[in-house]
């Protein structure tokens, strides 16, 4: 059971929406929520204007308003963030910190369960496609991707998509390991089949991925479909209305270079969809 969760905050009002998914999950499960504003001002003042040799005292000034800015900004997202837990009762733990960004999620995952953060957020100056791509390269803990207008539904109806690679079942375990069943409305199992291969060992992935739910107290439904893994998934989602997929499509070895172009950001970037990942 989920005991520990980091949500990742930033500026934007899209954000709430992994707020309110943690804020269930703590009233579901007890868990104690933190959330986590950073101040990446080396990475917002390159942005802005890089240093450099001759570089003008008003380039300077940019770079110091940039640099402030950043710090406001991430000082502004940690308040808002206690005020939202405060408001459902809930007393968080939030840290409001001038770091780099991948390094201090990082640390800071590994004192908890799960990452939770909102598609269309940029915490600590990286968007998040890119950064689900660091904290599964260098990361030990599943992250959770809220996706746009999800946050009061989210997991709910789960399409947990089993493509026989050790990540999947990864994923699968976590899953089952941290939400709790009252928060799934339906679990649904998708094996998928490439071309005109055997279909039994797709069969074996959904008849193993039953027992393994029904262990952990899930009821499932199980699906076979073939063709395109990005386009089955959201097509299944679709016909399903579901809220959430569940995944771990790639080889750690091979993670950049499956990664871009790949199941799980066409999923991160072209949907709305929750994502739910392990590596």
């Amino acid at each position: 059971m989920m005991k520990r969760i980091l949500v990742l905050l930033d500026p934007s009002p899209a954000t709430k929406a992994a707020d309110d998914v943690a804020l269930r999950f703590a009233a579901t499960s007890g868990a104690d929520i933190t959330g986590l504003a950073i101040a990446d001002v080396e990475a917002r003042a390159a942005a802005t204007v890089p240093m450099g040799i001759g570089t003008s005292g008003l380039a300077r000034e940019a770079r110091e308003e940039a640099i402030q800015e950043e710090i406001t900004e991430a000082h502004e997202s940690a308040e808002d963030f206690r005020a939202r837990c405060s408001a459902r009762g809930v007393i968080p733990t939030v840290l409001d910190i001038q770091a780099e960004t991948v390094p201090e999620i990082l640390a800071e995952s590994f004192d908890h369960d799960l990452v939770l953060v909102a598609a269309g957020t940029v915490p600590g100056e990286i968007e998040v496609e890119d950064l689900v791509f660091e904290l599964m390269d260098k990361g030990s803990r599943p992250v959770f991707v809220v996706g746009k207008g999800r946050g009061d539904s989210s997991p709910g109806t789960v399409v947990a998509a089993l493509d026989g690679h050790p990540q999947s079942w990864r994923s699968l375990h976590s899953f089952l390991l941290l939400v709790p069943p009252g928060m799934v409305k339906r679990l649904v199992l998708l094996s998928l089949v490439s071309g005109d291969r055997d279909e039994a060992p797709a069969h074996d992935r959904l008849e193993r991925g039953r027992r393994i739910a029904s262990a952990h107290g899930f009821k499932t439904e199980i699906l076979l479909r073939s063709g395109d893994p990005a386009d089955a998934i959201q097509t299944v989602a679709a016909e399903l209305g579901a809220d959430t997929v569940l995944l771990g499509p790639y080889s750690k070895p091979a993670i950049h270079r499956l990664f871009f172009g790949s199941v799980t950001k066409k999923l991160l970037t072209q949907t709305d969809l929750s994502i739910f990942l392990d590596h």
